[in-house]
């Protein structure tokens, strides 16, 4: 689970935990791990919560100077999974956390969040309008350079879609829809599979008739059955 505006304070990544900082067992239920991200004045901020049977650990090494919290997944058998999220309440779009994580082109990639950009009409990467155009146009050229697809088009705040989900392996997806929120914006839920299902056909049975034992069919008064 990941979310944003949190209002929380005291805790950052990889730091020491304030002596005034909001507990997170005062908030979270204590059997998942969480990982914050904790706007130093007054409101925003970031969490990432990852059930404690899964093993997980954060990447401080990968948070910019923005409002981001970056968590590995590892689960046995599949590549490692990059859980970003991302809150831009300002214009300052970040690159350099993607740029050393897509590095490894063994893992995978999932970043969420408020992006705050919604005049970007994502099947066409268009931008519809010219306010702010140079940001949303940053954050489609980020998208594509990072090879990653966003797959949340419903709205999600009044008649915008702020609220997106990019991923480096879309084919996982299997479900992306939202739900009404706690706050004024919806809760996007996505369903998706951390590795490929794969369909196998069942093998079809071909008789070799060259290849029979036709004598011992015979003693066995099978040949009457299959004369025309």
């Amino acid at each position: 689970m990941c979310a944003t505006e949190s209002w929380l304070h005291g805790v950052k990544p990889g730091g020491a935990i304030d002596k005034n900082a909001i507990l997170s067992c005062e908030i979270f239920p204590s059997h998942y791990k969480d990982y914050r991200n904790d706007r130093s004045s007054f409101g925003g901020g970031v969490f990432i919560l990852v059930h404690e049977d899964i093993l997980s650990v954060e990447e401080p090494e990968y948070v910019t100077n923005c409002e981001l919290e970056w968590v590995k997944i590892k689960i046995q058998g599949n590549k490692d999974i990059h859980n970003g999220a991302f809150y831009m309440p300002h214009r300052n779009v970040h690159d350099r956390s993607l740029n050393l994580i897509t590095e490894s082109k063994a893992c995978q990639v999932v970043l969420v969040g408020d992006f705050n950009c919604p005049e970007i009409d994502w099947p066409s990467l268009f931008v519809s309008s010219t306010s702010d155009k140079l940001v949303h146009q940053k954050l489609i050229d980020l998208s594509i350079a990072h090879n990653l697809t966003q797959m949340q088009e419903k709205l999600t705040r009044q008649d915008n879609t702020l609220d997106l989900y990019f991923t480096t392996n879309p084919s996982l997806v299997k479900n992306c829809t939202t739900i009404p929120g706690l706050s004024d914006h919806a809760i996007v839920v996505v369903e998706s599979d951390t590795k490929p299902q794969y369909c196998t056909t069942p093998r079809c049975k071909h008789f070799l008739f060259g290849k029979a034992d036709w004598p011992l069919l015979k003693t066995k008064n099978v040949w009457n059955y299959l004369q025309p």
